[in-house]
């Protein structure tokens, strides 16, 4: 799945899945076509079949009949002058069958034709069934008539002459057609039609089709099984007369292809956008959590750590805040995204912390979802587990509600350190630190990143003086280099607590556990490890 959504996520594959997409349809346009051009061809054919059949069934029950009324209405002394005029009762009905022979132990004795009878055995026959036997084209000069071939069914102890039938089915040109009687213990026989189209048959194999050769084989049975029919399409043949009606079925496939392709690649690009697949995925599954340690200054030791949120796509790579929590905010998103970091960190959190030690653990909060009822409701697991000590950290880059005192206050009350983080960006001014009673202001990483000398870093320590003026502890990220933390100590006012690369990226779990089992080193040697 996630190598399928790499395709459709980068542009740069865009062009061949477009173009993947568009020959893709047409090819299930085409075969589509052709298949129902071949499907009308293939119902043909069995309407042939049940055409030829049908005469084939119809003779097999008039013998049934006949040999019926033989047994039971010629009752007179065998070949006696009442037994003929019995045999020539049934010889006048109109079946088509007139020609009757009285033959126990296959000898013919006697027959309806008036004629002299041979008294030969009639041999093996073709054909020896449950039933009946049958002998195949059988010359008839035994039983007076010369020049005369018939097949002959024996049931004891008459014989039916059958006279070979003449179809008044005629055979499409571009079909070739055989009759075949099959019987497993005696084999098969062709009796009309094109030889061999049923040795290419694996009887009981009822039909074989291949578009590669250009050939389309059905094969029918009468319902009692013995006579089968075989009809063999040339599609080939019919594709070079339906010439016209192919090329237009590959102009129109090509047509509805092209056009469909450039749907489903707008409908494509739609559903594998990013926001479209954030939207879709966003869930307790897909979010990540990286843990950021944050050392206190003055002794070098991890107090906490903060809790950065990840999201991982479809295609499993880690999407960094920056680039999802836009589409988080806009669809209003914000306090699912948050309970589901909750769960996640406290998770894997309670698994590496052990116990009796403490930690802090900071999370940061949209000033909209600044809920004291629904933050004490999410992170409930925190507040009552001894290890955890909680730090909301308000994000900066929206005006804070009228009612932000209150419900810092509030959170105060529970259990909740509160920080402004970013400080010296977006909405953030030295208002809210007389206005707001928060514990803490976290400079933003522009402060400590700026280069020595710069503007940006002479008011670090104005900033720092200020936050101090304020009452509120001053926690400084962005610290990268060992000349940031040197200057960082050099400070006439106290930091509390730095956090940056210098001192650990933001790491998986399992990374900030080893953090943790040297969390009462100094900072040097931990950054020496």
């Amino acid at each position: 799945m996630s190598r399928l959504a790499k395709i459709f996520i980068a542009d740069r594959h865009r062009p061949s899945t477009r173009y993947g997409m568009g020959l893709l349809v047409f090819a299930l346009i085409f075969c589509a076509t052709l298949w129902m051009q071949i499907h009308a061809v293939d119902l043909a054919a069995q309407t042939y079949l049940d055409s030829r059949l049908a005469g084939s069934s119809s003779i097999a029950k008039t013998l049934q009949s006949v040999f019926a009324k033989l047994k039971s209405d010629v009752t007179a002394l065998p070949c006696s002058d009442e037994f003929k005029r019995q045999l020539h009762e049934i010889a006048y009905l109109p079946d088509g069958l007139s020609e009757f022979i009285y033959a126990p132990e296959r000898v013919p004795l006697c027959s309806t034709g008036g004629l002299a009878v041979q008294q030969v055995q009639l041999g093996t026959p073709d054909f020896e069934l449950a039933d009946a036997s049958i002998w195949l084209d059988r010359d008839l000069s035994f039983i007076g008539l010369a020049g005369r071939s018939a097949t002959l069914v024996y049931e004891h102890p008459f014989v039916v002459v059958v006279p070979p039938a003449e179809t008044a089915v005629e055979v499409p040109w571009w079909l070739a057609a055989e009759t075949v009687l099959v019987d497993r213990k005696s084999g098969w026989a062709h009796r009309s039609g094109t030889i061999g189209l049923f040795h290419h048959l694996e009887y009981p194999a009822q039909s074989a089709t291949s578009v590669l050769a250009g050939t389309l084989t059905r094969m029918r049975c009468a319902a009692e099984g013995f006579v089968c029919v075989i009809a063999e399409a040339d599609l080939f043949a019919l594709a070079g007369r339906w010439s016209p009606v192919v090329l237009a079925s590959f102009v129109l496939s090509l047509a509805i292809a092209a056009s469909a392709a450039m749907r489903l690649d707008r409908a494509a690009v739609s559903y594998w956008s990013f926001e479209r697949r954030l939207l879709r995925r966003l869930s307790q599954d897909t979010i990540a959590c990286r843990y950021q340690p944050v050392m206190e200054l003055t002794s070098g030791q991890i107090e906490g750590c903060e809790v950065l949120a990840r999201w991982r796509d479809v295609d499993g790579s880690i999407v960094p805040p920056a680039a999802f929590l836009p589409v988080i905010e806009r669809f209003e998103l914000t306090r699912d995204l948050t309970r589901f970091v909750a769960v996640r960190a406290y998770d894997e959190l309670s698994e590496i912390v052990p116990a009796g030690d403490r930690l802090s653990v900071a999370f940061n909060i949209f000033p909209r979802d600044l809920d004291s009822t629904f933050l004490a409701e999410v992170f409930r697991d925190f507040l009552v587990d001894p290890r955890f000590d909680i730090v909301i950290e308000i994000i900066e880059h929206e005006a804070l509600l009228a009612n932000a005192q209150s419900e810092i206050e509030a959170l105060g009350r529970l259990g909740f350190r509160t920080f402004i983080d970013d400080f010296g960006t977006g909405y953030s001014t030295i208002n809210l630190l007389g206005d707001l009673a928060v514990d803490g202001v976290k400079l933003d990483r522009a402060f400590a990143m700026a280069p020595e000398g710069s503007l940006k870093s002479q008011l670090l320590e104005h900033a720092v003086r200020m936050i101090h003026a304020s009452g509120r502890e001053v926690v400084v990220e962005g610290v990268e280099t060992a000349e940031c933390m040197a200057r960082l100590r050099l400070l006439d006012e106290e930091i509390a607590s730095v956090q940056g690369f210098f001192i650990a990226p933001p790491l998986e779990a399992a990374d900030f556990r080893h953090i943790l089992l040297r969390r009462r080193r100094p900072q040097a040697a931990l950054c020496a490890a």
